[in-house]
């Protein structure tokens, strides 16, 4: 679009120039300004109005002065251009040994209208496209070709622009933006003769908010037999507010040359500075040499080194710099980039490289590898967490309120083609410490799929694998947790931890949502964890079951806040949860020790972070342990341990008029079977001495028959 701006500029400006020209044949320049308007209308179909009379002169200066004038959009309505003056002298004796001498050329009160339609057509349209239907034309062609001999040598004392205004109206985009107050001036314009330059302007836009003054400096020496302009040294600056944030940029070219098929510069050095005053200051500085080849047209920051500096106390304490370097190649007319970037900080470093492959619907390929990376160092500290010796920390808030309202645009992965690796020694991220971590991951049709991800953390090792779909915002993931140490994750995580131990974690989860609080509010899944040697943080329930005994008299409850300073130990604990809509529920929870047994079962609401959960603990029957003896009343009584209350800020309570009943009812039954005891042993002494009576009765019987039968078979063999 800029390129049509300034070819539309310069066709106008040669329409109002030729008009020019065209008056000085004439002798009456005003009796003839009829039919210039109407000549101008027949070319351009546009009206051009001249508001005032011109003013000529011959000798020994060719002059010309123009007055206000107007030329219309091809409509014929409105303004497209106003000149409110121009002036140019020409010195007659040069111009017949084919020299061209003129004074200081004046332009003031230039406004230039360009609208871009919805439809993507301007309001030049018509005019750069009559500008290039002259297919036939030699472009080697100079001055005076044609029509005469061309000009030997151009001389021009200089160049004034003043009080010029364009207004570009971006329909497409529904934004205005107004460069206003553009002023330039240059010396002497010869061949081979080095000039100041100077501009400076106002621009002002809708979207975003733009307040801006804009200035430039430079030395310019046109080189007409090459067609090129060189420029030692050029520097621009601009100031003013962008959407409110204050910005400062400078860019400085040394050795900076310009022709037909290339711009190049030995040196460019760009530097940029946004503040928000009181709030946060940016400091990004770059330096390279710069290569524009036009027919591309192709850009190449070749070794460019840069820094990108950053003063924000809401971010860190202390400054932050992250120096870097890399190589840049942009190809607009293969529609191609390769880029790569090397951060070496002091604590950082990292190499990434990048490649992308079509504009419209970009193909991007890439690989990051980098040493260690903290990104808390770049994100807003965390609010200080509770102590741990703290027995009654203060009442906490959401867990969540922060970041639920942070959206999940998902829209970005339709139409892109990505896939890349990660890797990274060391992070820390959100507090957590992870170690060697590798992820492969890309994109494809709307669907971003985490093709796997590995790391170590805490003792142990995580993997997870995952995608997130454009249509609906869906989010997937299936990951593990094996033998990690809990206790050190959730203080980082949390700053506080409630569980310790060895954990091996398994889920399954899906949601889906436009922000984060609608993916926390959908979250669905199942989810397995195993624990082993380790304590639940908050409740010693040992303890509380050896107070047992002093509480069954008086029984009621007994209630109370989590203190960090108790514990529960455990040799193993384990349970599946199911997950609805934010809620998870538990009904297999167990953990054993030597003392009790541990069963538990409830929910975990993730959107109203509260907890609705009970423990039952059971004493061991034994007599042997710490405690063992005195507790063996207690044997197969459930001590019930409601857990309710914020996430952050759980309660605990016990009935023990509920573990005063199963108490009572365990001593009468064992009572009963001590009264029942001697009985049941004298009822069994009392068969056991029938039985023994009864043998031996059958016993003699049995003898008596064997001595009869054996008289009877005697007698018989005696006979």
């Amino acid at each position: 679009m800029l390129k049509k701006i300034l070819l539309a500029l310069v066709i106008l400006v040669l329409v109002v120039v030729v008009a020019a020209v065209a008056i000085v044949l004439l002798v009456d320049v005003n009796r003839f300004k009829p039919q210039i308007e109407a000549a101008v209308a027949e070319q351009t179909g546009r009206n051009l109005t001249i508001d005032g009379d011109l003013a000529l002169s011959f000798y020994p200066r060719l002059a010309i002065e123009l007055p206000r004038t107007t030329l219309s959009n091809a409509d014929g309505k409105g303004e497209a251009l106003r000149i409110g003056g121009a002036g140019v002298g020409v010195a007659v004796v040069p111009l017949l040994s084919g020299r061209l001498e003129a004074d200081v050329v004046r332009l003031d009160g230039l406004r230039l209208e360009f609208v871009r339609y919805k439809d993507g057509s301007t309001n030049f349209d018509d005019l750069i496209g009559k500008s290039g239907t002259q297919p036939n034309a030699d472009p080697s062609s100079g001055p005076g070709q044609g029509g005469g001999a061309p000009l030997s040598e151009i001389r021009v004392g200089g160049l004034e622009l003043t009080n010029a205004q364009i207004v570009i109206d971006d329909r497409q985009r529904g934004d205005v933006i107004t460069v206003a107050d553009l002023n330039l001036r240059a010396g002497e314009i010869a061949d081979g003769v080095t000039t100041p330059v100077e501009l400076s302007a106002a621009v002002s836009g809708k979207q975003p908010a733009l307040a801006l003054n804009l200035k430039l400096e430079a030395d310019v020496r046109p080189q007409l037999g090459a067609g090129a302009l060189a420029v030692p040294q050029l520097a621009t600056e601009v100031k003013g507010t962008i959407d409110g944030m204050a910005i400062g940029q400078t860019q400085t070219y040394r050795n900076l040359t310009i022709d037909a098929k290339a711009v190049r510069a030995e040196s460019l050095a760009l530097k940029v500075d946004f503040e928000q005053p009181g709030q946060r200051i940016l400091h990004l500085s770059l330096s390279a040499p710069l290569l524009l080849d036009l027919a591309g047209p192709r850009l190449t920051l070749q070794d460019f080194k840069g820094s990108l500096d950053v003063d924000d106390k809401a971010v860190a304490p202390q400054p932050l710099s992250l120096p870097f370097s890399g190589n840049l190649l942009a190809d607009a007319g293969a529609e191609t980039v390769d880029a790569s970037l090397n951060v070496d900080a002091p604590d950082t470093r990292l190499a990434a490289t990048a490649k992308v492959n079509g504009f419209a619907k970009p193909k991007v390929r890439f690989a990051i590898d980098a040493d260690k990376i903290d990104v808390d160092r770049y994100l807003p500290p965390r609010a200080e967490a509770t102590k741990p010796a703290d027995p009654t920390p203060p009442s906490g808030g959401s867990l969540f309120a922060a970041v639920d309202p942070i959206p999940v645009d998902l829209s970005v992965l339709r139409g892109l083609d990505l896939a890349g690796q990660i890797k990274i020694g060391q992070l820390k991220a959100s507090g957590l410490n992870v170690s060697a971590i590798r992820a492969d991951l890309g994109a494809a049709g709307g669907v971003f799929d985490l093709k796997t991800a590995e790391a170590k953390l805490y003792g142990g090792s995580f993997d997870i694998r995952g995608s997130a779909r454009a249509d609906g915002g869906r989010i997937a993931a299936t990951s593990n947790l094996s033998n990690v140490d809990i206790a050190p994750m959730l203080r980082d995580l949390t700053g506080d931890a409630l569980l310790e131990g060895t954990a091996n974690l398994a889920f399954d989860l899906k949601a889906q949502g436009a922000t984060v609080g609608e993916l926390r509010r959908s979250l669905g899944g199942a989810m397995n964890v195993r624990m082993s040697d380790g304590a639940i943080v908050g409740i010693n329930i040992a303890e509380k079951i050896r107070e047992a005994r002093a509480k069954l008299a008086g029984g009621g409850a007994q209630q109370g806040g989590f203190d960090r300073t108790q514990k529960t130990d455990f040799a193993s604990l384990g349970g599946s949860f199911a997950l609805r809509n934010g809620v998870a529920s538990n009904d297999d929870l167990t953990a054993k020790s030597p003392l009790f047994r541990l069963a538990g079962h409830g929910v975990i609401d993730l959107v109203k972070e509260v907890l609705d959960y009970t423990v039952e603990a059971s004493v061991v029957a034994t007599t042997k342990g710490q405690g063992g003896a005195e507790l063996a009343e207690l044997n197969g009584v459930t001590i019930p341990v409601a857990l309710s209350g914020g996430l952050t800020t759980p309660q605990w309570k016990i009935d023990w008029s509920s573990v005063a009943r199963q108490a009572l009812e365990s001593r009468a039954g064992e009572k009963l079977k001590a009264q029942l005891e001697p009985a049941k042993a004298e009822a069994q002494a009392r068969l056991q001495a029938e039985k023994e009576a009864l043998k031996a009765r059958e016993d003699e019987l049995k003898d008596k028959a064997r001595d009869k039968l054996g008289e009877k078979l005697k007698g018989l063999l005696q006979r």
